[in-house]
C-alpha cells in the first residue's frame, strides 16, 4: 500500500486504517524500521526484525501476525525451536562469571546460514529456549550439534515450527494420503 503523502510503501497502512486508535504506536514502530531504499522499490523494509513485525501484529490482534510476517518476510526460512538444559558445570560457571550467550549463539547460527530470532532463559523442565531460522534441516542440525559439542548443554529438543498456511497445506495433503492408507490390524 502506498502512503498518501509519498510513493513509499507503508507496510502498516492496511493495519492502521483498520484500527485508527492505534496509529501513534504503529507509526513509531514503522519509523524505527524504515528502509528508504526498499520503500522506493515498493518492497517491505529489510531492516524490520521478526520482533518488530510481531510487535506491530500484536497491536492489531494475534490473527494479524501471519499477515504482517508475510508483508515483511519475502525470504523467510523455516523456523526451528530448540530447548534444553544447562549442565550443572555450566550453571556453576555462569554463576561465577555471568555472560550473555545470545551473541555467541547468533554467530554460531550465522556460520551455517541461519539467523537467531530469540534466545530465552526459561523456567521448568527446560533452562533455555531458542527460536531461529535455518535454510534446511542440515543447517539446523549442524548448529545444534556444534552447540551440544561444547559440553554445557543437555536434553536438547528441536522442533520445526510451521506457519498456519503451511499447517493447512499439510493437513490437506495428509487428508488425501489418509484416504488410501490402511492402518495396521485393519481390513
Amino acid at each position: 500500500m502506498l502512503n498518501a503523502s509519498s510513493s513509499h510503501f507503508d507496510p502498516t497502512a492496511t493495519l492502521v486504517a483498520a484500527h485508527p486508535h492505534r496509529i501513534e504506536r504503529a507509526a513509531a514502530v514503522a519509523r524505527e524500521a524504515t528502509d528508504v531504499a526498499a520503500c522506493d522499490a515498493g518492497m517491505p523494509p529489510q531492516s524490520w526484525s521478526l520482533e518488530s513485525v510481531v510487535a506491530v501484529a500484536v497491536m492489531f490482534g494475534a490473527h494479524m501476525i501471519e499477515q504482517a510476517k508475510l508483508l515483511l518476510r519475502r525470504d523467510a526460512m523455516p523456523i526451528y525451536i530448540s530447548r534444553g538444559r544447562f549442565t550443572s558445570d555450566a550453571v556453576k560457571g555462569m554463576l561465577a562469571k555471568p555472560e550473555n550467550r545470545e551473541e555467541a549463539v547468533a554467530k554460531l547460527f550465522e556460520s551455517v546460514g541461519g539467523r537467531l530470532i530469540g534466545w530465552y532463559l526459561t523456567f521448568g523442565h527446560h533452562d533455555w529456549l531458542v527460536i531461529a531460522e535455518f535454510p534446511d534441516e542440515k543447517a539446523a542440525a549442524s548448529a545444534i550439534l556444534a552447540a551440544a559439542a561444547g559440553g554445557s548443554l543437555s536434553e536438547i529438543e528441536t522442533t520445526v515450527a510451521m506457519t498456519a498456511k503451511d499447517a493447512h497445506a499439510t493437513f490437506e495433503s495428509a487428508g488425501k494420503a489418509a484416504k488410501g492408507f490402511r492402518s495396521a490390524g485393519r481390513s
